[in-house]
């Protein structure tokens, strides 16, 4: 997180998939961070306060109908802008599908997309 200008968050079975986005986007030169969230309740406030004074977005990776992507907004406290990569048709996430939102989300913070 040292460098990162962007970050994804991710818990439980999402965040292996995760940390292999965030692999392969450093790989590409995007200077990406990760959190992964041990436990969602009680939700980590302070964490994500400070990542969002941070990071210029957050991509929020989860495997709902996005339940937590509110936390991470409303802890964030529109510091920056936070992406909701979700999916709900019962299939895991592959790293390409998490690396997609974070390239969007990239592109919208800088105005390409």
């Amino acid at each position: 997180m040292d460098d990162a200008e962007f970050a994804v968050v991710a818990f439980g079975g999402t965040a292996r998939t995760a940390y292999e986005a965030v692999k392969n986007c450093r790989a590409k030169g995007l200077k990406i961070g990760f959190v992964r969230l041990v436990t969602i309740f009680p939700f980590a406030d302070k964490i994500i306060f400070n990542l969002a004074k941070k990071v210029k977005g957050i991509v929020m990776a989860e495997l709902n109908y996005g339940q937590l992507v509110g936390e991470v907004r409303r802890a964030a406290n529109g510091q920056c802008p936070v992406k909701f990569c979700g999916k709900y048709d019962m299939t895991i996430f592959e790293p390409d599908e998490i690396e997609s939102a974070v390239n969007e989300l990239v592109n919208e913070v800088r105005g390409n997309g």
